[in-house]
């Protein structure tokens, strides 16, 4: 009997483990949720808008890039990110002021 209650003994620490390790396994998916959260909002800082010439495109969850050349506007592409949205309107930009 004292063997059984050893037994007993071992799987309820296995089980307090167990009960542990998916309490961490969930708080870890909160916080990534939460992170994904934040990052998909982030964009409602700008209201959609990170800088002149760049519009946030939900349909396509990018940057699209569009500059005035020889008073007409154009396209310049899609971007994961704001940064290089940006450096992209700026070589528009000047390659339009080269003309």
């Amino acid at each position: 009997m004292a063997n059984n209650l050893h037994d007993d003994t071992k799987r309820g620490n296995a089980d307090i483990q167990v009960d542990r390790a998916l309490a961490a396994v969930q708080q870890a998916m909160l916080a990534l949720k939460e992170a994904e959260s934040a990052l998909q909002n982030a964009t409602s800082i700008f209201d959609g808008k990170g800088d002149k010439g760049c519009t946030w495109d939900k349909r396509n969850n990018s940057w699209k890039v569009r500059a005035s050349v020889n008073g007409r506007v154009i396209n310049v592409g899609n971007y994961r990110r704001l940064v290089d949205a940006k450096a992209a309107y700026d070589r528009a930009k000047q390659s339009s002021s080269r003309d």
